[in-house]
């Protein structure tokens, strides 16, 4: 059981799971059907993108020279990365075409966080890239799991709910980055983490859960579901343990599912809450 829930986890199945629940969370909040093309499309890509990004980092930091040994080692994540990728096209071509450009732009994005593995040896020209790497994440989360549904469904995205998601994205993004810490020090590359003191970091992970409370909070203002409140405060307490949490060492599956849990645990709340 262990080992499949690890493989599950180590190769971005759960993550997609819990990007579609972000999705999911959106189109509810939003009071809108959810739709399940894009749902779909957003687990497929996610899957897709991050097995992607994991091949990348293996193969930047390979030392076996035999490029052969190397992709029958990672046999799996080239299958996940051409099943996952072929239905995401599959998914946008046939029913998301009208969004297409904005598909792009996600791909994009994806792209510009693997800069600084792929071209490591110009590290001065991308320091920045690297520094700002949990904020681009955090935006590339927004964007997919937040922005894109609603451009879809051709609905005007409320500024609070999208800044409410990006500090939300943002504050775990922190947390994996003082996770990363020895590895991206060890292999040049630079992070909110690397490049500042704890203290600091624990500041600015603090000001990112605040900032997610108090745009949800006025998204919550406009919407007249006082029940979410409760569900903030859930939330918000999560946060909070979590990262204290992470003040200690932890392991693989406290960040791989405590952490990357919360977003499913969000959406949860969300769907609960919003039954009274």
């Amino acid at each position: 059981m262990k080992r499949i829930l690890t493989f599950i986890v180590s190769h971005s199945l759960f993550a997609a799971l819990c990007a579609a629940s972000l999705g999911y969370e959106t189109y509810l909040l939003s009071g809108l059907q959810p739709n399940v093309s894009v749902l779909l499309f957003v687990f497929c890509s996610t899957v897709a993108s991050y097995n992607f990004y994991w091949l990348l980092s293996k193969f930047a930091y390979n030392n076996s020279r035999g490029l052969l040994q190397f992709l029958k080692r990672n046999a799996a994540n080239l299958a996940f990365i051409a099943i996952s990728g072929a239905f995401a096209l599959l998914i946008a071509v046939n029913s998301m075409q009208e969004v297409i450009y904005f598909i792009l732009i996600a791909v994009f994005l994806t792209l510009l966080y693997a800069i600084p593995i792929l071209y490591s040896s110009l590290e001065k020209l991308f320091r920045v890239i690297g520094f700002f790497k949990a904020i681009l994440l955090a935006a590339t989360w927004t964007y997919v799991t937040a922005l894109l549904p609603l451009i879809h469904a051709g609905e005007s995205a409320s500024i609070y709910l999208i800044a409410a998601r990006f500090f939300f994205m943002l504050t775990l993004c922190i947390v994996f980055d003082k996770k990363d810490i020895l590895a991206d020090r060890r292999h040049h590359l630079h992070s909110i983490a690397t490049d500042l003191p704890l203290k600091t970091v624990s500041l600015y992970s603090t000001i990112s859960i605040l900032s997610y409370g108090f745009f949800y909070f006025l998204w919550i203002q406009n919407s007249g579901n006082t029940f979410l409140y409760l569900s903030l405060l859930v939330v918000l307490a999560s946060l909070f343990i979590v990262l204290r949490l992470s003040y200690k060492k932890q392991g693989f599956y406290f960040y791989y599912v405590v952490v990357d849990g919360l977003m499913i645990w969000s959406a949860f709340n969300s769907f609960i809450f919003m039954l009274f």
